[in-house]
């Protein structure tokens, strides 16, 4: 395990602490194009320095070529920069924390900019058993995805409801689309998710919105419960797992492929961005999925209901900082 926390002024310079706290705790850096690499999962880490705003974009492969270059690339990738149009850029100088775990490999990375707001970055690898042979078992995920859809639509986030294809949604495996009747398709839907994974069920290969039927949701198991917390005796909350489950279309079931280890759906409604809540020998950091808003805690219903904050939905990191 490894916990830094900085200070960047590019996102260049972000990219380049990820690289370098993941080669000192046992990945490989391909020099072709900054690929990453740990237990036969593969990742590009790209900085655009030269648009404005800046981003930091990921995505999943499955190798390189000769040239380093990713082979088996995911339909898209994410990234972290502007969340919907009515949220703001990222401004530098920002704050980065990068929490790295070992077994299973699961990378977290969060900055905080403009006082209040927080995005995130993550990758890693399944450690569920069952998947098949051909699957790698790497995931990622990122704030935004890659297009931000033309019109007024701003975050779709809710307690009781999934975040839309169609407007941004920054949570991990947070979009659940294939979970409902499958609608027509469009023709780009993998440039409105933000979160992937190598499951190759049905050797449909990385998951995503594309044809709403091979979409990964981390929080569809877990909604319910979220719309209960804090509880109303004395306004605690649970600190819930991060199963990933995907629909298996052959019978008609969703499977459970994958369980982050070091994160927790929490809501945040009676805690502050960068808390610790300390449980037995773990303590666990809490962060936001993009800001805090308690008038609104249940964040954006719908795709045309946007909002610019997260409401009290948001997640805690394994904290092993001093």
């Amino acid at each position: 395990m490894a916990y830094i926390k900085g200070v960047a002024n590019t996102m260049e310079a972000l990219r380049a602490a990820i690289c370098t706290l993941c080669v000192a705790n046992g990945w490989l850096l391909h020099k072709g194009e900054a690929v990453l690499s740990k237990n036969g999962v593969f990742f590009s880490l790209v900085a655009d320095t030269k648009s404005v705003p800046q981003s930091l974009a990921i995505r999943g492969g499955t190798g390189v070529d000769q040239h380093d270059a990713l082979t088996g690339q995911a339909g898209n990738y994410a990234a972290m920069r502007r969340v919907g149009y009515a949220a703001s850029d990222p401004v530098f100088p920002l704050t980065y924390e990068i929490y790295l775990f070992n077994d299973p490999d699961e990378v977290y990375v969060v900055i905080n900019y403009n006082v209040d707001s927080y995005q995130y970055l993550a990758f890693g690898k399944s450690n569920v058993q069952s998947l098949p042979a051909s699957a790698t078992g790497g995931w990622f995920s990122a704030s935004a995805a890659t297009k931000v859809y033309n019109g007024n639509r701003e975050v779709s986030m809710h307690a009781s409801a999934q975040g839309r294809v169609f407007a941004q949604c920054p949570g991990l495996f947070w979009i659940e689309e294939g979970f409902q009747v499958p609608l027509d398709p469009e023709p780009d839907e993998d440039n409105y998710g933000n979160s992937f994974i190598h499951s190759d069920l049905e050797g449909r290969g990385w998951s995503g919105p594309f044809y709403h039927i091979n979409t990964a949701s981390g929080s569809a198991g877990v909604r319910c419960l979220l719309r209960l917390l804090p509880n109303t005796w004395n306004d605690e909350t649970v600190l819930l797992p991060y199963p990933i489950y995907q629909p298996f279309k052959e019978e008609n079931k969703v499977v459970l492929v994958a369980d982050l280890v070091n994160i927790r759906h929490v809501r945040i409604d009676n805690h502050a961005p960068g808390d610790i809540i300390t449980l037995g020998a773990d303590r666990w950091k809490v962060y936001p999925w993009m800001k805090k808003v308690i008038t609104s805690r249940n964040g954006a219903s719908s795709d045309y209901d946007g909002a610019q904050g997260t409401g009290t939905l948001g997640y805690a990191i394994r904290y092993t900082g001093s």
